[in-house]
């Protein structure tokens, strides 16, 4: 498996949002950062991952379920990458059990992150029709909910500073565009 190492250099594109493929990679030295719409003006990078992270695994979500890449990936320095196809991921696995653990452990901490906005994103359209319904006072909470989902979320192609999400917040309160969803 470390013979079939790939190198990337920066800036070099490692794989496409809605490509079919069937392998992953484990991160051995360098930068990887993780797009939305990359090279779009709604380009957002997701997370950066770093082999000085330790063992860091990318591109598992499209080789273990077959469908298409949710995200592009793209050498944000030079990059060494052990390149897993899903004919060798099991024999990857019975060489490296250890990894086993922490591979589903890094999944898992994804899925309660987007597991918690969007049952953050929940509470807050439960409030504000609350808050339509009833004409109580918006909490803080929800102005903060809404301002994360929308830096989160909507506004992709630039980082998004509390002021900028008050402007966007603001604009959202006062049009009824919320009265749809009753």
């Amino acid at each position: 498996m470390e013979n079939n190492r790939k190198t990337f250099a920066k800036g070099e594109v490692i794989f496409l949002e809605g490509a079919m493929e069937s392998y992953m990679y484990d991160l051995k030295k360098g930068k990887v950062g993780i797009y939305t719409n990359y090279g779009k003006p709604e380009e957002k990078l997701l997370t950066e991952l770093s082999a000085e992270q330790g063992t860091v695994f990318f591109g598992e979500m499209g080789m273990i379920d077959s469908m298409a890449r949710s995200a592009t990936a793209v050498a944000t320095e030079d990059v060494e990458a052990c390149v897993i196809t899903g004919k060798e991921f099991g024999e990857y696995f019975s060489e490296k059990p250890e990894v086993v653990l922490e591979m589903m452990q890094n999944m898992s901490k994804r899925i309660r992150a987007l597991s918690k906005d969007y049952l953050d994103a929940c509470h807050a359209v439960a409030e504000m029709v609350d808050t339509e319904k009833t004409g109580k006072e918006k909490s803080n909470w929800f102005k903060k909910a809404v301002q994360k989902f929308i830096a989160d979320y909507m506004i992709m192609a630039e980082q998004v500073d509390v002021q900028s999400t008050s402007y966007y917040y603001d604009c959202m309160m006062g049009t009824n565009m919320w009265m749809d969803l009753y």
